[in-house]
């Protein structure tokens, strides 16, 4: 009998991580491009899977170096140790999964190591290893610096940036905790998405003289617009509505020029149209999956639409560019790439862990107590692009938790 259940459990981790590997392939390798290019609903799933891929065998991983690491512990005693210490990991890695994703790199260079090691002893390897070591083999090439800590460097002669899609119609005191938050970084350009009639004249006069230059979207706009606040004089500024065949409505582009070390930088501020908030009530019970499927086919042609049109004003820019905002759409996506393929994204570029903006506000006010304590940010929507002349020295996502976004701040040179 014991015989029999090792050799399922052997089975089921084989078949298990062999299917994961396929959807990394799927999703990380965009093999889904080479089967369905464009239909809505793959693209979402693969959106939502983006970042948490990395979940299963990360957990899994502790186990894993049990397994191999038993082999040269030969007292029961020292076995019994390192079993404690793996499974308080494991533990420590279920309650704080963002975290742990940030010390990942040291277990993934011992648990190659140790299977380096003992390929030199004896080439054969089991099946279920194999599978497992290339889904962490994927888990390393998509997320490549961003699994390293960045040592900081000169931080001397930089441009900082906050992003920050702060949530419509926030409490007063809620409110108070985003201009503490500037007030405390002091960044030199500030982008918000998200913005009320109060927010003009709150910011406005809280930021008068810290932030003599700003543009705010058309005073019409609330959900779809945003605000660049700037402490380098505005050369240029206007606010344009892009619109879109798929809907009436549209979103209120924040389009500016500062001049920096006598050269001209581009900035963009944009909300582009959303479907995460569906998926949100899919999960929680509020929406039905039908439902679900016709908003996510509405939204994302909308959305991609936006993109498009954001991208053909970007392409005949002439100059360096800061493109932010809530893109609404996650690395790999067809908006991503739109912009990706000629600008740096500033969190791939200098960011260290997942860089999840989204997720974990809405989660825990749609599941139970218990389920609520695993809730994470799980989507990287929320975005910094760069032009390649531009260096990004540091990125990461702050923990202020008064919106259902995660606030970025970056810190760039201009060369």
């Amino acid at each position: 009998m014991g015989d029999f259940l090792r050799k399922a459990i052997t089975s089921l981790l084989f078949f298990s991580w062999l299917a994961l590997l396929f959807i990394e392939a799927w999703v990380w390798g965009h093999v889904q491009d080479l089967f369905v290019p464009d239909h809505q609903v793959t693209q979402m799933i693969a959106g939502l899977f983006q970042d948490t891929l990395w979940i299963a065998p990360a957990l899994a991983l502790p186990a894993y170096l049990y397994f191999h690491l038993r082999r040269w512990t030969g007292r029961t005693g020292c076995r019994l140790l390192l079993a404690i210490a793996l499974l308080t990991l494991t533990g420590w890695a279920a309650l704080d999964l963002l975290n742990y994703f940030r010390v990942l790199f040291i277990l993934l260079t011992i648990y190659f190591a140790v299977i380096c090691l003992q390929l030199r002893k004896n080439p054969r390897v089991r099946a279920n290893v194999l599978f497992f070591s290339l889904t962490l083999a994927g888990l390393v090439l998509h997320y490549r610096q961003q699994l390293l800590p960045r040592l900081g460097g000169n931080q001397a002669d930089t441009v900082s940036v906050l992003d920050y899609n702060i949530r419509i119609n926030h409490r007063l005191e809620e409110r108070q905790r985003v201009l503490d938050l500037i007030d405390r970084l002091q960044p030199d350009l500030v982008f918000i998405q998200e913005i009320s009639g109060q927010d003009r004249l709150l910011f406005n006069r809280h930021f008068s003289a810290s932030y003599p230059h700003q543009i705010w979207a058309d005073a019409r706009e609330n959900y779809n617009g945003g605000a660049i606040l700037s402490k380098f004089r505005f050369l240029s500024r206007q606010n344009i509505d892009i619109g879109t065949e798929y809907s009436k409505g549209h979103f209120n582009l924040n389009q500016a020029v500062i001049e920096i070390k006598g050269k001209k930088i581009h900035l963009l501020n944009c909300h582009l149209f959303p479907s995460g908030h569906a998926f949100i009530e899919l999960i929680a019970g509020q929406r039905s999956l039908a439902s679900f499927i016709h908003d996510t086919r509405i939204t994302y042609q909308r959305r991609n639409r936006e993109g498009e049109r954001l991208a053909e004003r970007l392409h005949r820019i002439q100059g360096r560019v800061i493109l932010a905002g809530d893109f609404n759409d996650t690395p790999g996506s067809r908006v991503y790439e739109l912009f990706d393929s000629t600008l740096k994204n500033g969190f791939r570029e200098a960011g260290w862990g997942v860089g999840a903006t989204y997720g974990h506000y809405s989660l825990v006010r749609s599941l139970s107590p218990l389920l609520a304590r695993f809730a994470i940010d799980f989507l990287r929507i929320d975005h910094v692009f760069v032009s390649p002349e531009i260096h990004v020295t540091s990125a990461e996502v702050l923990p202020l938790s008064v919106s259902d976004h995660r606030a970025q701040f970056y810190r760039l040179r201009i060369e």
